[in-house]
């Protein structure tokens, strides 16, 4: 009788310390399955903020944009700052052009561009026209491919903010910019007498050379396109 007491005994007992070696296992497969979790967390995080790094470095800057459009008119107009840049919607450009001097403009040469979609549009207030020593607000338009034939990749159009004395011209013309032997500026400026000819046409120098090269961007992969729409 006491070796059965005994042996019933023991036998609890291993039961407990079975039941309880197996509660700590089953206890810490959880926790090591929870921190395995845990670890690969971060890990898609980091793939994802790599992705959007990568996105943010390949978009025009407005300091780029700024810096370009410097380059293009360093021979036309004084320094340009960031606070005389102003990127507008259509409705606003054309608010703008019909309150200046170029008012015209809108009907007589600019008339497909302000009818289509998808162009972009900024106005630079309060530069000094170096050729003239006049201030003036200046308002650019970057096309697309269907109006390059006919525009070229950007428009310019020169509004003084004081009316020119006299009986001058609303003059279009197509010239070189200041950033390279090309692309084109459709130009439209206020001039006395005969109105300037074409320097230049859409993918050709101002020699009349087709270049080796796109005329847009060639130097650092920046389109006209790209630089008006930063702002």
């Amino acid at each position: 009788m006491k070796n059965t007491i005994v042996k019933n005994r023991y036998s609890r007992i291993f039961i407990k310390i079975s039941s309880t070696v197996m509660l700590a296992a089953l206890i810490l497969i959880i926790v090591q399955s929870c921190g395995k979790g845990d670890t690969t967390q971060p890990s898609a995080e980091t793939v994802s903020s790599s992705g959007n790094d990568n996105a943010v470095t390949t978009t025009v800057t407005k300091q780029q944009a700024l810096a370009r459009l410097n380059e293009h008119f360093k021979n036309e107009f004084s320094p340009i700052t960031m606070q005389q840049v102003a990127g507008v919607t259509k409705q606003q450009f054309r608010q703008w052009l019909r309150n200046s001097i170029m008012a015209p403009v809108e009907t007589t040469y600019l008339k497909p561009l302000l009818e289509s979609e998808g162009l972009q549009f900024v106005i630079i207030k309060n530069v000094t026209v170096l050729a003239n020593g006049k201030k003036a607000n200046i308002g650019l338009i970057a096309t697309t491919p269907a109006f390059y034939q006919q525009y070229t990749r950007m428009v310019a159009i020169v509004g003084y903010t004081k009316i020119p004395l006299g009986n001058p011209n609303i003059c279009s013309w197509k010239k070189c910019d200041s950033y390279s032997r090309c692309p084109c500026i459709t130009w439209l400026d206020i001039r006395y007498g005969d109105c300037p000819p074409d320097r230049c046409q859409d993918n050709y120098d101002c020699q009349g050379f087709s270049p080796t090269g796109d005329c847009d961007g060639e130097l650092t992969g920046i389109k006209t396109y790209d630089v008006l729409e930063a702002f």
